[in-house]
């Protein structure tokens, strides 16, 4: 009698570990898969930031803003005045 009892005993925890043992390897295979999709997230936003900066870099350059002042109408200064310190209006003698 002690013995069924033993033998019932070690099958409930067979049972229970190995059902312990699936779902745990599930659990890691779905975090695998999450890891996965999240570093080709990480690639993709990483190849769009290089792509945005790259952007960016281009259109500060001086040519191109030259060439966008140009088809706006700005055209380069032909007389440059220089001002000094501002003087007061009202001086008293």
């Amino acid at each position: 009698m002690m013995k069924k009892y033993k033998e019932l005993i070690f099958t409930v925890v067979l049972i229970v570990l190995v059902i312990a043992n699936v779902f745990f390897t599930v659990s890691v295979s779905a975090s695998g898969a999450e890891l996965t999709s999240i570093e080709e997230n990480q690639s993709t936003l990483l190849s769009k930031n290089q792509e945005l900066t790259d952007k960016i870099t281009n259109e500060s350059s001086l040519s191109t803003i030259g060439e966008k002042a140009d088809s706006l109408g700005f055209s380069k200064p032909e007389n440059i005045v220089y001002m000094t310190a501002v003087e007061p209006v009202a001086k008293l003698p």
